[in-house]
């Protein structure tokens, strides 16, 4: 079973913020946002929004989509 979408964008924002450069600190500051934002996401369907929030916390974990 895959995360929720805030469980992924919390956990990505803990990573972003790991690596500590001014661009991922940023990117960690926005996934923050997006975790509240969908907060409560019950899908099935997902906005393009949250699946390129979605596309780029995979990319800052380094797991694939």
């Amino acid at each position: 079973m895959n995360p929720m979408p805030t469980e992924t964008l919390t956990a990505a924002a803990i990573r972003a913020r790991e690596i500590g450069d001014p661009l991922h600190t940023a990117i960690a500051d926005l996934f923050d946002i997006y975790a509240t934002r969908y907060g409560r996401w019950t899908g099935p369907h997902i906005s393009a929004e949250l699946a390129a929030a979605l596309d780029m916390a995979h990319a800052v974990m380094g797991t694939p989509t």
